[in-house]
């Protein structure tokens, strides 16, 4: 009788091993908010990014009562979760952009060693002269690097070359602009020395990944003092660079986990 029931046990354990008191399974406990559930996967000296765009996390991810279609596009196999990561997002809409943008794709873990007038890169890079900072969607042979700051991969280039063109309004609303171009390749934007305003916030946001508390109230105050047919110019802009300073913070995280190896 013994024999029969711990053969049962052994069968039940067999079929589903998250049963078993003695297998471990890690679950990581996902945010109440939208964004992005993602994942790593290295192989050699590149990566690619596995993400799904979420509008409530913790109601899509749950370990092993996940959707299966969500742990099919992780690429998760077996039961162990614990290198599932999450990254929140103003919106849902800004999580599908960096979905569409960094998802699915082949990154070399060192594209600085790599880079050449062949082959640029994927990278946004950022060039920081004081009263001006350019934006360079690509590198080219008379940059060097060491004076650049690598952004990463923060958006289709064509994109957001038209989309740079149409917001010289809402920079000159943060600071005093003098100069202002954008070309297929770089975009820049500069100010005369001593007339600064927000636009050294703007600088640390592209860097950092996020607005400063100032300029984040700076704007929303200026989008209430608008018409509504400005507003809409005006969040047009707002929303276009959120989305490339939230890129610019999910990069962050992934260089950060390439150099703890945590994945």
């Amino acid at each position: 009788m013994f024999d029969d029931i711990e053969f049962l046990v052994a069968e039940t354990f067999k079929a589903n091993p998250a049963a078993n008191p003695l297998f471990e399974t890690s679950t990581v406990k996902a945010p109440s908010s939208c964004g992005l559930i993602f994942r790593m996967q290295k192989s050699g000296a590149t990566f690619v990014i596995r993400s799904v765009a979420s509008q409530d996390m913790s109601k899509d991810f749950d370990g092993a009562n996940s959707n299966p279609k969500i742990i099919s596009k992780l690429r998760i196999e077996g039961t162990d979760f614990s290198d599932v990561k999450f990254f929140e997002c103003d919106s849902f809409e800004i999580a599908q952009t960096i979905q569409k943008q960094m998802s699915n794709r082949r990154f070399p873990i060192h594209e600085e060693h790599i880079c050449n007038v062949s082959d640029p890169g994927f990278s946004w890079w950022l060039k920081d002269e004081g009263h001006s900072i350019s934006i360079l969607f690509s590198l080219s042979h008379t940059d060097q690097m060491s004076d650049l700051i690598k952004l990463g991969p923060l958006g289709d280039c064509s994109l957001a070359h038209r989309k740079f063109q149409k917001i010289y309004g809402f920079f000159n609303t943060l600071f005093p602009v003098k100069s202002f171009s954008c070309g297929r390749s770089r975009f820049n934007v500069s100010i005369d020395l001593g007339a600064r305003g927000y636009f050294d916030h703007l600088k640390q946001a592209f860097i950092h990944g996020e607005f400063s508390l100032n300029l984040a109230s700076y704007i929303e105050d200026v989008e209430n003092s608008l018409t509504a047919s400005q507003r809409v110019e005006f969040q047009s802009a707002h929303f276009f660079l959120k989305e490339l300073i939230i890129a610019r913070s999910f990069w962050l995280k992934v260089q950060g986990l390439l150099e703890q190896d945590s994945f």
